[in-house]
């Protein structure tokens, strides 16, 4: 098949000061994607079941998608930063409609000039997705609603030198109504139209630690280590998502010549 991509879309943002210890910020975003999908014949006769699946479920549609977003930075002392927000969402697709609520709420509380802790809680919402980024290919669909997932991370953040900083994360995510064609790897579904219309529930829990050092530094970067596990549940049945990594180092150094 082939698909004609059309796509528009806009934002705006804007911070203002509330006081010697408040700040409001906000924003708002639109966008609109047209997609034309002509039929060409090429895959007619000779196509997998997952290629048949998949060719089935690319067709043409519009999507719009309206969000915005407002928090408020409060540092009633010095020690003490509070940033509670909301987003608000609208998603619209193949005639069908969800609406997103995410409010969330984040703290820094500085306990001496060397350590601050960090506290962060959330929820979040996001329209079915599928492996990769396909134009015009959209899996299950709105009718069935949104992903959504709680989030929530403490940590610990220690100055060691200079504009060089470590921090110790903990944190756990719950996801529920998952589109996931390919961590849906339950024994009870069989066939891959069913797998990748099946929806899940999950659980991500890890410890984050990292290295930082300012990249406005001669040499400068992060280097990081995450220690996690994701599950994923469809039924009665708990297996370990496909996207599951126990152990991940990363690291990245910039050097200013």
């Amino acid at each position: 098949r082939e698909v004609t991509t059309r796509s528009i879309a806009t934002r705006v943002e804007a911070a203002v000061p509330a006081g010697e210890h408040v700040t409001l910020r906000g924003g708002a975003r639109a966008g609109l994607d047209d997609y034309d999908v002509a039929d060409t014949g090429a895959e007619a006769g000779g196509q997998s079941p997952e290629g048949s699946y998949l060719s089935s479920t690319i067709r043409s549609r519009t999507d719009l998608a309206i969000d915005a977003w407002t928090d408020a930075s409060l540092r009633p002392s010095r020690k003490l930063e509070v940033v509670p927000g909301l987003r608000a969402a609208l998603y619209a697709s193949d005639g069908a409609t969800a609406v997103a609520v995410e409010p969330r709420l984040s703290a820094r509380f500085q306990v001496s000039p060397r350590v601050a802790l960090l506290h962060a809680l959330g929820v979040a919402y996001q329209p079915p997705t599928f492996v990769a980024a396909l134009p015009g290919f959209q899996i299950a669909g709105l009718r069935r609603g949104l992903q959504r997932a709680v989030q929530a991370s403490y940590g610990v953040e220690v100055l060691l030198a200079s504009r060089t900083t470590a921090t110790a994360t903990v944190y756990r995510q719950m996801f529920s109504n998952m589109s996931d064609a390919l961590g849906n790897r339950s024994s009870s579904l069989s066939g891959y139209e069913r797998r990748a219309e099946a929806r899940s529930e999950g659980v991500a829990t890890g410890l984050e630690l990292s290295v930082r050092r300012s990249l406005t530094q001669a040499l400068g970067g992060i280097v990081s280590y995450t220690l996690s596990t994701s599950t994923r549940r469809v039924g009665n049945d708990t297996f370990p998502s496909a996207y599951d990594r126990r152990h991940v180092l990363s690291a990245a150094l910039s050097n200013a010549l």
